[in-house]
């Protein structure tokens, strides 16, 4: 599982549209929908932990999210 499927999972966890996580994060919709599609395939560290702090999980969280998928490909 790439970044990308993280955060759109995540997304759909919450009920959230990238507008809803936009307003929440203050990352601009060009951002959000570079890290949906996946042309942004790893975040910065801080637009991560901001991403991570939104969703209310940590790094880490996301990165067993990513192992565990890889793992089972």
């Amino acid at each position: 599982m790439a970044f990308r499927e993280v955060f759109n999972l995540l997304l759909e966890s919450k009920g959230w549209k990238q507008a809803d996580f936009c307003r929440v994060s203050g990352m601009s919709r060009a951002y959000v929908s570079q890290i949906a599609t996946g042309q942004t395939k790893d975040p910065s560290f801080e637009k991560a932990c901001v991403i991570a702090d939104v969703f209310g999980v940590t790094l880490e969280d996301i990165r067993h999210m990513i192992e565990e998928s890889e793992a089972t490909d």
